[in-house]
C-alpha cells in the first residue's frame, strides 16, 4: 500500500465523512 499517496486522500475524506456526519446530525436535530 502506497501510504505517502493514500493518507492524504484518505485523511480529506475522512474529514468529509465527518463534515456529513454533523450536517445530519443537525438535520436530526
Amino acid at each position: 500500500m502506497l501510504l505517502g499517496n493514500s493518507s492524504p486522500v484518505l485523511g480529506s475524506s475522512l474529514v468529509e465523512d465527518e463534515k456529513i456526519d454533523l450536517l445530519k446530525g443537525d438535520i436530526k436535530k
